[in-house]
Parts: structure tokens; sequence; C-alpha cells
């Protein structure tokens, strides 16, 4: 099921292998307008064609490119099959300025890798990558990738005839109608064109101004992407500043927030404490104070006690005393009777 809809979005694409890889398509294509703002597909004019510059079969350098390009073959059939995509690219309208440019810059950074890394970065690329970058069916990576003959410990292409029998015939200079390459690709395949050992007969003055226009035009368009880049770089960069500007606001209003709650929760719990000591306070005084009404209740009754102690001795003593008087009232009344019934005797 999936590989029925990958079919399906690949028929849909600008960039299907039917159109955009096939060796027979740069004869093929169409020249349907493109989108208002985007690259003009028109014809070389006289001044600009390069009929007779004869590209230069010697500009493969393996010393030079062994990194980027381990076979002759895959530096030219590069520099080809990334002639078709940026046509394809340049004419596709249905695609925005900024996704075009996008999809270019994605480009150029995959041919920059070196060959090894190029090879892992293509196998960890999803399918829908691999379209939008214009890797897929009969594009030279396609092919070079997507089968794994070997010859001597290296990838091959799974097709034969090698670069020449898909683009040996439309080769091309890098005009400045097209859309720019960055430094190092620029650097790389500007060999293919300066062939001093080359028979063909040369530009004339007017051409040779035109090529170094052409080179000046390149360089400003480049300049303008690159330009185009930066100012892309720094808004994003800017938005980026903004949004940490207000993350970090953000939490300085949550920071500010935690301190209140947390000074709050300080002096909630010291006043809470001051409470807890307060109502200690209270109860060891109250407690005092009952203790020492309880001391003076004790005291109270002591008192009481001593004083019916008193009381019970003083009565006692009253008693004793009644009971002393009455005795010796009765023992004086015995010896008064005793005393009168002894005068009455004699």
């Amino acid at each position: 099921m999936m590989n029925q809809d990958y079919a399906r979005e690949r028929s849909r694409s600008p960039f299907r292998p039917g159109s955009a890889y096939s060796h027979h398509s740069h004869h093929s294509r169409s020249s349907s307008p493109a989108p208002a703002g985007a690259w003009r597909n028109e014809a070389l004019s006289p001044a600009n064609s390069y009929v007779d510059d004869y590209y230069n079969p010697n500009a493969y350098n393996h010393d030079l490119y062994r990194n980027y390009y381990g076979v002759e073959d895959d530096y030219y059939g590069a520099y080809g099959d990334l002639l078709d995509y940026e046509e394809n690219l340049r004419l596709a309208a249905d695609l925005d300025e900024t996704e075009r440019l996008r999809r270019w810059r994605d480009r150029l950074a995959f041919e920059e890798l070196a060959e090894s890394e190029r090879l892992r970065r293509y196998e960890l690329m999803a399918e829908e990558e691999r379209l939008r970058l214009g890797l897929i069916g009969s594009s030279w990576w396609a092919r070079r990738y997507g089968h794994h003959h070997s010859h001597n410990g290296r990838h091959t292409p799974s097709l034969t005839g090698g670069w020449k029998n898909y683009y040996g015939n439309r080769l091309r200079r890098w005009s400045s109608k097209r859309m720019p390459l960055s430094s190092p690709l620029a650097s790389r395949f500007e060999r293919i064109w300066y062939n001093p050992n080359s028979s063909r007969r040369r530009l004339s003055n007017a051409a040779v101004m035109n090529s170094k226009l052409e080179l000046l035009n390149q360089e400003q368009m480049r300049l303008s992407n690159e330009l185009i880049r930066i100012r892309e770089e720094t808004r994003m960069r800017e938005m980026e500043i903004q949004r940490e500007q207000n993350r970090i606001e953000q939490e300085i209003l949550l920071e500010r927030e935690r301190i209140k709650e947390n000074l709050y929760r300080v002096q909630k719990a010291q006043q809470e404490q001051v409470e807890r000591e307060i109502i200690e306070r209270n109860r060891v005084e109250q407690e005092m104070y009952r203790e020492s009404l309880r001391n003076l209740e004790n005291q109270r009754q002591m008192v009481d006690i001593e004083r019916q102690r008193i009381q019970n001795q003083h009565l006692r003593n009253q008693v004793v005393s009644d009971l002393q008087s009455q005795e010796q009232e009765l023992r004086l009344r015995r010896e008064l009777e005793l005393a009168g019934s002894g005068l009455y005797k004699y």
C-alpha cells in the first residue's frame, strides 16, 4: 500500500523519473511558462551558445577529487544530473520561490558531501526526501546508490555505458540563467570547461565577455541568494531570540511568583510559630496559675486544719479546765462538807 502511494506521488511530482531524469528529457521538455517571479525557460541566445565549446575530457583528477568522486563517471555524472535537476526545479510551476530555494540548497548540500558521507546520507534518506531532492528513478545518484554492484570495492552505476551514455551530448556550461552553484561546487566543476589542449574553436571576444558577464551575473545571483539566506537566518534568529526573551521573561515572572509564594509561606510559618509560642506561653502561665491556686488551696486547707486543731485543742483545754474546775469545786465542797461535819461533832 505504501509503495502504491509513493508511485502515485512520483507520478504527480515534477521530478518523476520519466520526465526529470530520462536521457531524452532535455530534448523533449516543453517550454511552459514559469510562475511569476520564477526562472524563465528561454533558449540559449546566439551570444551565449556553447555548441562549439568543448568540455574537458581530462577534468577529473583522482588525487584532487577522490574524496568526493571515487571514479570519473561520478564526477561528470554528478554534474550532468545536477543540470537536469536544476532545470526541472527552475521550471516547476507548482513551487513557490522559498521552497524552490530550500530544495536547491538541500541538494547542493548533498552534492558537497564526501563520497562516504554522501552514500550514508542517501541510505538514511527517506523516499519522500529523495523525491524532493530529485534522487530517484534514473537520476545518477539513484542508479549509483540504488544498486550495490561493486568494482574494486567501490559502488558502480547499475547501468552500463557510464556518464556519456546519459549526459555526454547534453553537458552545458552553468550559465547565469541557472540557479547558482555553491562556491565549493563551482570550484569543483570549473575544470570541466577549461581544456587548454582542445582543438575546437575558441569563443569570440564578445562570447568571452558574455562568459565573464555570466560569471558576474552568477556571482551576483549567488550573493543575492546568500543575502536572502542571511536575511532569512537573521529573521529566524531574531524570532528565536524573541522566543528566548519571552521564555526568560516568563521564567522571571514565574520566579517572582515563586519568591512571593515562598515569602508568604515563610511569613505564615513565622506567624504560626509566634502564635504557637504565645499559646505555649499562655499555657505555661495558666499551668503556673493553676499550680498557685492549688498551693493556695492547700495552704488554706492546712490553715483550716490548723485552726480546727487549735479550736479542738482549745475545746479540750476548756473541757479539761471545766472538769478540773468541777473537780476542784467538788473537792472544795466535800472539804466544806467534811469541815462542816467535823465542826458539828465538836
